[in-house]
């Protein structure tokens, strides 16, 4: 009886099928190791910036946290250390700003990530629970999208330029943010009157809008409107000298 053609095969070649197998799946293992090593975040640079393993810049779209120095603005950095830093972040709706920035919907994607928001997402439907389930998942549960979970504890402004898909999100934690006074709406950050100066004659408000640096004085139609808003870098003077030093110019309804 002849002998089947698989018996006539050596050892080796019957194993090779299975080596070529392998050795594939090493090769796609290596290249989504790779892929997934680029993106852990390795620097926090400010409250709303980051840098990637591969070297990229990224700057959370459609965020604003406060400059360095300003109110909140450690607050805002600390927080986007703890959430992000050494871990693997995806990249949403990418652009690239004039500083070659990449700008991203910024979600937190591991392992970790993915039991803690489980295990908020569960709770809040729980009968004891302080939230309905309608309820967004800030602040008081893990949320990974970092650009929404900035904004919803008062750390960042929301610029109304994120994508389409997450302007109302966006737009909800920065209304809950403000309806609670949190962080850069509280009145650490804000305030209309001199409360707490040293002196009464301190009373003159520095307002910087639009890049233009103005002060009001106590006696200007639209003073009590004005908002001192540290988070901008508005300010409190003494002096006309001292508002005018500081680059400020009177405002054109003060009399």
């Amino acid at each position: 009886m002849p002998r089947s053609a698989k018996s006539n095969l050596s050892p080796v070649q019957r194993i090779w099928p299975f080596i070529l197998i392998a050795i594939l799946l090493l090769i796609i293992s290596f290249l989504l190791f790779q892929s997934w090593q680029r993106n852990i975040v390795v620097h926090v640079i400010d409250g709303d910036s980051l840098e990637l393993a591969d070297g990229r810049h990224v700057r959370l779209l459609g965020v604003n946290a406060p400059e360095r120095g300003r109110c909140e603005a450690s607050e805002a950095a600390s927080f986007l250390r703890q959430e992000a830093l050494g871990r693997h972040v995806r990249l949403k709706h990418t652009g690239t700003d004039s500083y070659s920035r990449t700008l991203a919907i910024v979600i937190v994607e591991d392992l970790k990530a993915w039991v803690l928001y489980m295990r908020g997402y569960i709770s809040r439907f729980h009968p004891l629970s302080p939230q309905s389930p309608v309820s967004p998942p800030y602040p008081q549960f893990y949320d990974p999208l970092l650009n929404r979970a900035l904004v919803s504890r008062g750390l960042a402004k929301y610029n109304f330029a994120a994508s389409p898909d997450y302007k109302a999100t966006m737009k909800a934690a920065h209304d809950y943010a403000r309806t609670n006074n949190l962080g850069i709406y509280s009145p650490t950050c804000r305030s209309s009157e001199p409360e707490g100066r040293s002196s009464d004659s301190c009373s003159i408000k520095g307002n910087i809008r639009a890049g233009k640096h103005t002060y009001f004085l106590p006696d200007c139609p639209n003073y009590s409107d004005v908002i001192i808003d540290a988070s901008y870098g508005d300010e409190w003077f003494c002096t006309e000298v001292e508002a005018t030093a500081a680059g400020f110019t009177k405002s054109p309804t003060c009399r």
